[in-house]
């Protein structure tokens, strides 16, 4: 559990990163020289987040496979969705949803 890697109330460094193309501050947490994004990539916790485009996640990236291999946490759930293949899915629902509304109202008006 992540309240045993890292617990309430604790003091941790933050390697900042910078920020990516949306403005969100990028960084790595690391407590008593663990570093908890790693750590929660191992633990199917979290997804891989390659801002640089780059390919530069290579140590996260063997963790990531790691944990799809055991199938840990979120890895385990067959209807689990990466949030990128979640924001398509909403788009593409929401632009259904919207199109069969406009359908049926127009229906309705005539």
């Amino acid at each position: 559990h992540n309240s045993q890697i890292l617990p309430i109330n604790s003091v941790v460094t933050l390697r900042n990163h910078g920020n990516d193309m949306y403005d969100r501050v990028l960084g790595e947490i690391i407590f008593n020289n663990i570093r908890i994004n790693e750590r929660m990539v191992r633990n199917g916790l979290a997804e891989v987040y390659d801002y640089t485009g780059k390919g530069q996640c290579t140590d996260y990236d063997k963790q990531y496979e790691q944990a799809v291999k055991e199938k840990l946490n979120t890895h385990s759930d067959s209807k689990f969705m990466k949030p990128k293949e979640f924001r398509e899915f909403m788009k593409t629902s929401t632009t259904a949803k919207t199109t069969r509304t406009t359908k049926s109202t127009t229906k309705k008006a005539n």
